[in-house]
């Protein structure tokens, strides 16, 4: 979701006055392509894992950091039913523990 920057940015920044000068939403765990299965989805997208940022500090943020670990699976899952997430039945299907229960992997 990006929205207009309702004040200018930071000076430097390239996209001050042009169409491109947007907040938009900072998933606080990436790249996208890494979460490829419905649980790591809406692990992804859960609220409180994204944060409103200027198109200039995303852009900034994506050239000099890198990517958080991608956190295990029983960590997602976790974190999902403690926020208040109902696991779907398909999300229920992805999953299978093995057996030390220490992980979960896609079926």
């Amino acid at each position: 979701m990006a929205e207009s920057c309702p004040t200018p940015r930071q000076e430097g920044c390239k996209y001050v006055g042009t169409p491109e000068c947007l907040i938009t939403q900072h998933h606080l765990y990436w790249p996208s392509p890494d979460y490829t299965t419905k649980l790591e989805k809406d692990f992804r997208n859960l609220p409180q894992n994204k944060e409103p940022l200027s198109r200039c500090d995303h852009d900034e943020l994506h050239a000099t950091q890198d990517p958080p670990e991608k956190p295990s699976t029983d960590f997602m899952v976790g974190f999902l039913i403690a926020s208040g997430v109902h696991l779907s039945r398909r999300v229920l299907k992805e999953i299978k523990r093995d057996g030390d229960g220490e992980t979960l992997h896609k079926r």
